[in-house]
C-alpha cells in the first residue's frame, strides 16, 4: 500500500527533500496512529504513527528534553489519554511514554546502530 504513494517535489534546485504524499483513494481510515490514535499514513522509528507524534518523539530524543507527569503518571491508562476530549492538550511525558512503550526508536542519521 504504502509503495504506491507517488513522490512530489518542489524545485530540484532548491535542495529541498522529496515529500511522500499519499493517494486518497488508498487511504485506510482504519490504520491510526499507536500513540495519539490520530490517522497515521506510514511507520516512524518502527511505529504507525502520524506526523505529529512523529516530530514530537524526534524533538524529544535530539533536543533531549526530559518531561515530568503532572498528575503522577496517570494521563493514559493504557487505550486512551484520561482526559479523552480529541483536541485537548496532552501530558507530554505520558506522550513521550507512550511513544517507549509502542516501541518508537531514535536512530540518529549518519550512525550505524551496533548489536
Amino acid at each position: 500500500m504504502y509503495s504506491e504513494y507517488s513522490p512530489t517535489s518542489s524545485s530540484s534546485s532548491s535542495g529541498s527533500p522529496v515529500e511522500f504524499k499519499p493517494d486518497k483513494s488508498q487511504l485506510n481510515s482504519s490504520e491510526k496512529c499507536a500513540i495519539c490514535g490520530n490517522l497515521a499514513f506510514c511507520y516512524n522509528y518502527g511505529v504507525l504513527s502520524c506526523n505529529a507524534c512523529k516530530m514530537f518523539f524526534r524533538r524529544v530524543e535530539v533536543d533531549r528534553i526530559t518531561y515530568h507527569c503532572k498528575y503522577w503518571d496517570r494521563c493514559y491508562d493504557g487505550q486512551e489519554f484520561v482526559n479523552g476530549k480529541k483536541f485537548s492538550k496532552r501530558c507530554r511525558a505520558c506522550r513521550y511514554q507512550r511513544c517507549l512503550q509502542v516501541g518508537m526508536k531514535y536512530i540518529c542519521p549518519g550512525k550505524l546502530e551496533l548489536e
